[in-house]
């Protein structure tokens, strides 16, 4: 399926990519051990992450085994097929991390709106409460003939207009 076969079996550079691929699997095993203090028993009832464990393991293993040997270079076709369906769960897991991120921002920005729509509620109520209140003033300084200025109400508070723009960001 994959030759990986070398022309130049003298050239540096095939052990220098076999060395650069240990380090990183060094770096996913530490992932591992990670992800398994950190979830314990729980771990072991993710497929996905059991599965992901198993490949990051024997992938390792296979590449420290056969680090210094040139033949293992042609059949490393597995390798390379095991380490594509790693990067394909890193990609998976980091699109399901943003989308539950979106979802916490969008239920904050709900809660946030719910909040401003029952403020405003609340100062309707208060000029309605402001307004009648001044009415009832009014009817009293009538009723002892005394002279004021009238209040006009600028705009029937019911039906003040609100509107909002949304910028992306």
């Amino acid at each position: 399926m994959l030759d990986l076969g070398l022309k130049d079996p003298d050239s540096p550079l095939p052990f220098l990519f076999h060395a650069l691929s240990l380090s990183v699997m060094c770096l996913f095993v530490v992932e591992i051990a990670l992800k398994i203090y950190a979830y314990q028993l729980e771990f072991f009832t993710h497929k996905g992450d059991v599965f992901d464990a198993v490949v990051v393991i024997v992938c390792f293993c296979l590449d420290a085994a056969y680090l210094h040997s040139h033949d293992a270079h042609a059949g490393t076709g597995f390798l390379i097929v095991l380490r594509l369906w790693r990067v394909m769960h890193i990609q998976r897991a980091l699109i399901s991390q943003i989308k539950i991120a979106g979802a916490k921002k969008l239920e904050q920005e709900k809660e946030k709106r719910h909040q401003a729509e029952q403020e405003i509620e609340r100062y309707r109520a208060h000029i309605y409460a402001k307004e009648a209140y001044i009415k009832l003033l009014q009817e009293l300084l009538r009723k002892n003939d005394i002279s004021y200025i009238e209040y006009r109400n600028p705009s029937d508070s019911t039906s003040i207009q609100l509107s909002a723009e949304v910028t992306p960001e």
